[in-house]
């Protein structure tokens, strides 16, 4: 049995009309329908702001297939939440299109939303012929949101288009650039470097931006979990107890903090700086409400950073076994009563 479809001859009028209805949009079924070629209607032209307090993130790959999107979902999983991941390129591209363990359908803005355990994943639905043609993004859930970029685009035809994106990518808090361990691709990446350089002078000033962001993820992380504690002693209990749940989730915070002692060494020493300032005010309050002694604050703000650095490491990073509660609740009792018998 034949499986051949039959066809009949189509005239030239009924060419002409199939190419104005593909031009303006008809052919579209669903989300999209009537808006015309995408990339040439209004929203195309508008410009995206990130919303107050909204971190942004700019993953670009160096090349095709060096892991930009693997790069991406690794480091929303990485970050505490709210987190999402936009990936922008054509819904042909995707590399994140098995990644959700839930699928939440289809936003009426066009993006196809998912979640892969706390990262909310939002991919394109249609064909894209060029960057500007990506739609705009959802609006933030959350104040503190921190939204990751998979620009899924090469950075020179990206820079080199007038559209929302490009914009995004110049003004982002990060910019990650990925690439192969290969000479090949450590050319591709000094390239790609060059780029940036307009916007950024060094890679020492990336290396500075991401660390100051990774502080302020972590000071919110302990903030949202030391509130409703009873005083200053419970809330140095609750802190320690998040910054050990912290450094169980966010493993990677060791190795880029660590690291800035090298490459930025100025940023390494501003994190703390800004840890230790805001603990010794924390301390000095606790002290006038007659929670806690008075006593060199400066001083016991630096011991008690040192303390939740070093358990973190021990207990966060290389044994991450033991209860975290039963961990902080020994060093709270050496906090409360010392070592004296």
């Amino acid at each position: 049995m034949s499986t051949q479809t039959s066809s009949r001859p189509v005239g030239v009028d009924e060419l002409k009309r199939a190419w104005n209805a593909v031009s303006a949009g008809e052919f579209r079924t669903g989300p999209g329908a009537g808006k015309g070629p995408r990339g040439r209607g209004t929203a195309a032209a508008d410009n995206w702001t990130p919303a107050a307090g909204e971190h942004t993130i700019a993953v670009i790959g160096c090349a095709g297939s060096v892991g930009a999107s693997t790069v991406a979902l690794a480091a929303g999983l990485a970050a505490a939440s709210p987190v999402r991941v936009v990936e922008c390129c054509s819904v042909t591209a995707s590399g994140l299109a098995a990644a959700s363990t839930a699928e939440l359908g289809l936003h009426p803005t066009d993006w196809r939303q998912g979640k892969r355990d706390h990262v909310l994943l939002e991919r394109a639905s249609e064909v894209l012929a060029g960057v500007d043609e990506v739609p705009l993004p959802t609006d933030a859930e959350h104040d503190t949101q921190l939204t990751i970029l998979d620009i899924g685009w090469e950075a020179g035809q990206l820079l080199a288009t007038d559209c929302w994106l490009a914009e995004a990518v110049r003004t982002a808090d990060q910019i990650v650039l990925v690439t192969t361990a290969t000479v090949p691709g450590m050319r591709r990446a000094s390239v790609a470097l060059g780029t940036f350089y307009v916007y950024f002078d060094s890679k020492d000033e990336i290396f500075r931006a991401l660390v100051a962001h990774m502080g302020d993820v972590t000071r919110s992380w302990i903030a949202e979990r030391v509130k409703g504690a009873t005083d200053r002693l419970d809330a140095e209990h609750k802190g320690l107890v998040a910054y050990i749940e912290f450094a169980r989730s966010h493993p990677n915070l060791y190795r880029i903090i660590e690291e800035a002692q090298f490459v930025a060494p100025d940023a390494y020493k501003a994190h703390y700086d800004s840890f230790a300032d805001r603990y010794r005010r924390n301390l000095e309050e606790a002290a006038e409400r007659g929670e806690i002694s008075d006593g060199d604050h400066e001083t016991r703000a630096w011991a008690l950073i040192g303390m939740s650095v070093f358990l973190g490491l021990r207990f966060g990073i290389w044994e991450p076994d033991r209860s975290a509660d039963d961990i902080a609740r020994a060093a709270s009792t050496l906090i409360t009563r010392g070592l004296a018998p």
